[in-house]
């Protein structure tokens, strides 16, 4: 942020911030206006024959899934991880520094339809990253970090749950997979929200609507009466 937003963010009529939790900084540094755009959820990640009943009736063989990197140079992440996997041995866990590896975009997407529960680990703060949209539009329960960032994207415990701590975060997990009815309630309403709110189509139609704003209120400062001062 030191290096590439806040330099530059006095310098656009509005700035939109994928990160949620940082939104309100940008007006410290100057910014005219900002707010939060999805980060883009791109078609070829979702499965497309996922449906509601799917998602409520169909089979998942795999518990737990988390696909991130565990060497990315910054953050705590890695540790976090350990954590989880040292309480959950059998979760499925890829990328890069994992001992299975990274996956493929097309395995990342079988493995999101076979999952039950999926963590999303940010490396700092957030959401901020494809996970967000990802595991729920895929029909995966999402356990996310940052919880109170998340509250005006989703509804906690309805759409996707959140934590603060590994306890947590545990705990949430344990309970979701020996209540599997509430699990596939959650599971289906965070892909109903995802696919009506944060489709690629939504996010242009956010940014669509900001420029349409932003034009209008500069036409109607020019149709505004110049204001002339008397000259003494």
């Amino acid at each position: 942020s030191d290096n590439l937003s806040r330099p530059i963010a006095a310098h656009f009529d509005h700035c939109f911030v994928v990160n949620a939790a940082h939104v309100a900084d940008y007006a410290t540094w100057g910014s005219k206006s900002a707010s939060w755009l999805p980060p883009v959820l791109r078609p070829e990640r979702v499965d497309p024959h996922q449906t509601e009943r799917r998602v409520l009736y169909g089979h998942r063989d795999l518990d737990l899934v988390l696909c991130c990197d565990r060497s990315f140079g910054i953050g705590d992440r890695a540790q976090r991880a350990e954590r989880l996997l040292a309480a959950f041995p059998d979760a499925h866990v890829r990328g890069r520094g994992w001992p299975l590896g990274a996956a493929p975009q097309n395995e990342v997407v079988e493995l999101y339809t076979r999952s039950k529960i999926g963590w999303n680990l940010p490396h700092s703060t957030g959401p901020c990253n494809t996970r967000l949209l990802e595991l729920p539009a895929n029909g995966v329960v999402k356990i996310c970090d940052n919880q109170r960032f998340l509250v005006p994207i989703f509804e906690l415990d309805r759409d996707i749950v959140g934590f603060d701590t590994i306890e947590e975060c545990i705990d949430k997990t344990r309970y979701y997979l020996a209540h599997d009815d509430e699990r596939r309630r959650i599971a289906a309403a965070g892909r109903a929200r995802t696919m009506r709110d944060y489709t690629e189509d939504r996010m242009w139609d956010r940014v669509d609507a900001k420029a349409r704003e932003i034009a209008a209120s500069r036409a109607t400062k020019a149709n505004e009466p110049a204001t002339h001062i008397a000259q003494r």
